[in-house]
């Protein structure tokens, strides 16, 4: 038998208890490590997906009834490599420990597979909307809105009045994405002088809100001026 202690985790302890895993208090005992990693590597490998659908979901950007048409969006090859990945990294660091924390193995090993993830829902989005025709941004929240790509790659979110609404480095470009689609302006500009706009997430604009984005490979005339 292999035990470890795993802090509490509502989903990840409703996986287990459907897996008849043996739990005393936060102890789980399982019949092996195999056990444990492959148990764990495929509920990790689903549960991160859904992770980044709750934020599309919580923005408004896709329905509950979208979820599955989404998800099937995601290539099966994918989510086996991500397993894998994830199975050999438990090996790798359980195996001498008796706590395991789910959310800290997370953040601390699947970071860039999170943006990657966050990068394939983005770019099928403009798919399951043809596939749907459900897709509605709801209300327009503004009129103009300016979406600044800066010379680092991160993203800086304007009102016409170039008041600063929200900015986001280039590792979260998909959260600028997602909060541009819920204001849903009537007219969005798009200045990318230095071309750094991750290409899906230029084609999900393009896709979604079609004439009413506008791309600019020039610097916002506000950070032109402050350079003369």
């Amino acid at each position: 038998m292999y035990t470890i202690v795993i802090p509490y985790h509502e989903e990840f302890y409703q996986y287990l208890q459907e897996r008849r895993v043996i739990k005393k208090e936060q102890t789980f005992s399982f019949l092996h490590l195999n056990h444990f990693t492959d148990v764990t590597s495929s509920f990790i490998s689903e549960h991160i997906v859904a992770l980044e659908i709750n934020k599309l979901i919580n923005n408004d950007i896709i329905s509950l009834g979208e979820v599955d048409n989404l998800r099937s969006c995601i290539d099966l090859d994918f989510l086996g490599e991500t397993k894998y990945f994830i199975s050999n990294s438990l090996m790798g660091i359980v195996e001498e420990q008796k706590q395991f924390s789910l959310n800290q193995f997370i953040s601390f090993f699947l970071s860039d597979i999170q943006r990657e993830i966050q990068a394939l829902l983005y770019e099928s989005l403009p798919y399951l909307s043809e596939k749907t025709n459900e897709i509605k941004l709801g209300e327009e929240r503004a009129d103009v809105l300016y979406m600044v790509v800066e010379s680092n790659g991160s993203i800086t979110i304007e009102k016409k009045d170039c008041t600063v609404i929200s900015s986001y480095p280039y590792q979260e470009q998909e959260h600028s994405i997602a909060e541009a689609l819920y204001i849903n302006p009537a007219l969005l500009i798009v200045y990318d002088a230095s071309h750094l706009l991750k290409p899906e997430l230029t084609r999900c604009l393009k896709n979604l809100l079609r004439k009413k984005v506008v791309f600019l490979g020039e610097e916002h005339p506000l950070r032109k001026n402050q350079e003369t």
